[in-house]
């Protein structure tokens, strides 16, 4: 790794020695649970949507764009019913919204990248990306060519498994039957109980959660997602900083112990 100097925005950039090789395997590594999480969530997709009446060129085409399973999954009912295309873009936006706080929460990680390969990283920055990169970042560096590798591969996974499930489609003849739609719900749940590593995790999670099915049975469904995600993440930011004031605070009364008791 090496410190480059961008001629146009005259900010340190962070360029990679390593070969291509090593980033590749280091993708394909962390990317694998996504991957498996991703085929039977997508799958499902590409059963259900032609039962809403979405052909398969077109679910192949938003797993391949759009890239965002929730909004995806959101879509299938309001395409079917005929509701106007700036309504669906509309509630896309606000079921999306949360991408932004991951963006800002990224944004340190990635300061001396490219504009380009900043523009890449957040595009294909979902809910699961999210989650290995932070977790990836706050233990060591991670080059721009890693990430890329590695949100190729999640990213061909989801669309290559919506392919699949739309030609599976045709071999099953009810697929709501199946369930299959509960399938993004599980993958959620299983990334959840693998980020709740204490009681503030814990606290945070049961509060968004129980904020979202508020939300939903007063009939406010699109803001469920919004508005947990913004009190869930500004109160885990007041405990995180909270418990970092108490561990700054008892670093500095060790000295002054020691002196006391030499004195």
């Amino acid at each position: 790794m090496a410190l480059a100097i961008d001629s146009k925005t005259t900010h340190a950039v962070v360029t990679d020695d390593a070969p291509p090789g090593g980033c590749w395997r280091t993708a394909v590594s962390a990317a694998g649970p996504v991957m498996l999480g991703y085929l039977p969530v997508s799958f499902a997709f590409g059963v259900l949507a032609p039962t809403f009446g979405v052909p398969a060129w077109a679910a192949i085409a938003m797993s391949a764009f759009v890239f965002a399973g929730s909004s995806q999954f959101a879509a299938l009912g309001p395409l079917q019913a005929g509701i106007s295309p700036i309504s669906i873009v509309f509630t896309t936006f606000l079921v999306n919204l949360r991408h932004a706080l991951y963006s800002l929460t990224e944004a340190p990680n990635v300061a001396g990248w490219t504009r380009r390969d900043k523009m890449g990283f957040a595009w294909q920055l979902t809910d699961e990306a999210f989650a290995v990169h932070s977790t990836e970042f706050a233990k060591r560096h991670r080059s721009a060519a890693e990430c890329r590798a590695f949100n190729f591969l999640i990213h061909f996974a989801w669309a290559g498994s919506t392919a699949l499930g739309c030609v599976a489609a045709e071999l099953i003849p009810d697929s709501k039957a199946l369930g299959l739609d509960f399938a993004q719900t599980a993958m959620f749940l299983a990334l959840l109980a693998m980020m709740v590593k204490g009681s503030r995790e814990l606290l945070v999670a049961v509060l968004a959660g129980g904020l979202a099915v508020v939300l939903t049975v007063a009939g406010l469904p699109l803001w469920a997602v919004v508005v947990p995600t913004v009190i869930g993440a500004t109160v885990g930011l007041m405990l995180e900083r909270r418990a970092a004031g108490r561990d700054t605070a008892s670093d500095e009364d060790v000295p002054a112990i020691a002196e006391e008791s030499l004195s």
